[in-house]
């Protein structure tokens, strides 16, 4: 809100919306951190390479004794976890803009959990859709929504106890006050509060060989298209991430 005075003495004030700024100014920080992030990259990738075929060679060189053979593997493993942080970075740089698109959310979501369950080859039955907004949409970048829903399934699913439950992952689709949200929770041990400070820091992980950087990426995608990416913490029953779209914003951008 801004105030200014006229000359009859009365007061003028002006209330922006500055949500539109906002995003604007996420997604050029986004494009920034990912011409940044990229060019270290590519610089690291190079000797990353010669490191990981020297194991090799090593590896086959002397596959007869077990303590190169112990040292060559873990040349490999730590190597192949580099990799897959430069490959999260380069993903990050690969898209500069939001390129948005009006999204029917309960198709879009089945046709998504197809996907990823065949992808991963996992039985369809263990991951489960609750729509309770059959006919909701949203205006938003279709992949980049599909990587952050990516990102939280697959999280889902490694801590999700696929022994206690038929569906240990599951998406609900539904209207909350003046939003449109999706929950995506598991039925794992959930998230303690130590690691809830961190959760959303680039290069923090409790997962064994994870980068620490798919709930960030995650988060930025989703403020990038207006919308917000939260752990709910007050969950009893299952691990629960929240992406929610505000009505009112998207009733602005359409």
């Amino acid at each position: 809100a801004r105030a200014s005075e006229l000359d009859d003495g009365e007061i003028l004030i002006y209330i922006d919306d500055t949500s539109a700024v906002a995003q604007q100014v996420q997604q050029l920080k986004l494009a920034s951190l990912g011409r940044l992030t990229a060019s270290i990259a590519h610089e690291v990738r190079n000797p990353l390479g010669a490191i990981s075929h020297a194991g090799e060679i090593l590896a086959e060189t002397y596959n007869t004794d077990s303590q190169i053979t112990k040292l060559t593997d873990i040349i490999q493993r730590h190597s192949a976890r580099v990799n897959g942080i430069i490959e999260n970075i380069l993903h990050m740089s690969r898209r500069k803009t939001v390129e948005p698109s009006v999204v029917v959310l309960a198709p879009w979501l089945e046709q998504f959990i197809q996907e990823f369950c065949e992808l991963k080859n996992i039985d369809e039955t263990a991951v489960k859709l609750i729509s309770n907004a059959p006919l909701a949409k949203v205006t938003i970048d279709e992949e980049q929504l599909h990587q952050v829903m990516w990102n939280l399934m697959e999280n889902a699913w490694h801590y999700s106890n696929g022994k206690n439950d038929t569906a240990p992952v599951q998406l609900e689709l539904a209207v909350h006050g003046n939003e449109i949200i999706i929950d995506v929770s598991d039925n794992g041990a959930g998230v303690s509060q130590k690691v809830q400070k961190h959760l959303f820091e680039p290069f923090y992980s409790q997962r064994t060989g994870g980068t620490g950087l798919g709930l960030y990426l995650a988060r930025v995608l989703c403020q990038a298209n207006g919308a917000k990416l939260n752990y709910l913490a007050d969950q009893k029953e299952r691990c629960c991430f929240r992406v929610s779209f505000s009505l009112e914003w998207q009733e602005s951008v359409q």
